[in-house]
């Protein structure tokens, strides 16, 4: 919200950002009176597909909202290219990606803005609460005004208890924050292991029929927040509905021990955005001089299949290390193996 807010985003303004995502990749746009405009995923990262963006533009739209999603970034370059080509401003989600790398630069690095979410699953966590950078001296101003009840920060980072603009109360606790910066220390070796862990997924369970590891693009390095198999029947010559075959195949992987999860969502398919509701009277879509913005879901084939055949591989991360991904081998060649008898 505060990067959304520090777009210089108002009522009826449109911002652009993937189908596919956590709800508050959405609504942090709403907060502040925005639109959000809805772009199709690559099927390969499940990131927003860039070469479907520039047709999402129109006179409203004012930035782009990347997400990182799973602990991969973004394609940034031709994201960067088509802002810088329609004066548009772009904030990375990284919630899912702190250490991340595209091409050398880490994540939050590249776009103008960028959040970071420090909720408890993800890998610096304090709980609850996120994080806000960006290296431009005007921007963190209009972001601090949001971040504390509009007021700006003074250079020696006083309060001037004088309200320039709307406000929210977005601090952190002291000790929760110390907290959340002391993991920072240990972010390289939680990293690590959970490479180790996946790169070990990767290799033993890419030769198996009928499921699909995840794509990594050659310039990417990611961070693992999760690790994101797909479900292919057609691999196994079944003529069968893919999501069924997705929720047999994962309650048999569960009785073996393989916790599996689901938990993003095909963010315009939601009542939320069919229904346009919003804050009440149609708001912020009514708002005078907001293009109408239709979210049939159509628009979004890709985010619509992988809703339905992709599930998560959760507890991959530390303490857990090899002889847990050994055990998680096992199960999927056993049921795969066996895969018939969930099929008669």
């Amino acid at each position: 919200h505060m990067a959304v807010a520090a777009a210089g985003v108002e009522p009826g303004d449109e911002v652009i950002t993937t189908a596919l995502s956590w709800t508050s990749t959405a609504t942090c746009i709403m907060h502040h009176g925005g639109i959000p405009v809805f772009v199709d995923i690559d099927p390969r990262t499940y990131n927003i597909d860039p070469a479907r963006i520039e047709a999402a533009i129109s006179p409203n739209t004012k930035a782009i909202i990347p997400v990182h999603l799973y602990g991969q970034m973004a394609d940034m370059d031709p994201i960067m290219d088509i802002a810088k080509k329609y004066g548009l401003y772009v904030i990375e989600d990284a919630c899912q990606a702190h250490g991340a790398k595209y091409k050398g630069r880490r994540a939050g690095s590249i776009g103008h803005m960028a959040a970071f979410s420090t909720q408890n699953s993800k890998l610096v966590a304090c709980g609850e609460g996120g994080l806000f950078v960006t290296d431009d001296y005007e921007l963190y101003q209009r972001a601090a005004r949001v971040q504390q009840f509009g007021e700006e920060r003074l250079p020696d980072g006083r309060r001037n208890y004088n309200a320039y603009g709307m406000g929210w109360m977005y601090r952190s606790q002291e000790m929760v924050s110390a907290f959340c910066r002391s993991q920072f220390r240990r972010l390289q070796e939680y990293i690590d292991i959970l490479r180790e862990n996946c790169n070990y997924l990767t290799e033993h369970l890419s030769g198996i029929k009928g499921l699909r590891t995840p794509y990594v693009l050659p310039y990417c390095e990611p961070v693992w927040w999760d690790y994101k198999i797909r479900f292919v029947p057609e691999e196994l010559g079944l003529d069968i509905n893919p999501h069924e075959f997705a929720i047999k195949m994962s309650e048999a992987l569960s009785a073996e021990g393989v916790f599996l999860t689901r938990w993003e969502f095909v963010i315009p398919d939601m009542t939320l955005f069919q229904q346009k509701r919003g804050f009440g009277k149609g708001y912020p879509w009514s708002f005078p001089g907001a293009r109408e913005v239709n979210y049939d879901v159509s628009q979004y084939p890709e985010a619509m299949a992988a809703i339905q055949t992709i599930r998560g591989i959760y507890c991959i991360k530390p303490p857990n290390g090899l002889k847990l991904m050994k055990y998680y081998v096992d199960a999927f060649y056993k049921v795969f193996e066996n895969y018939k008898e969930l099929f008669r």
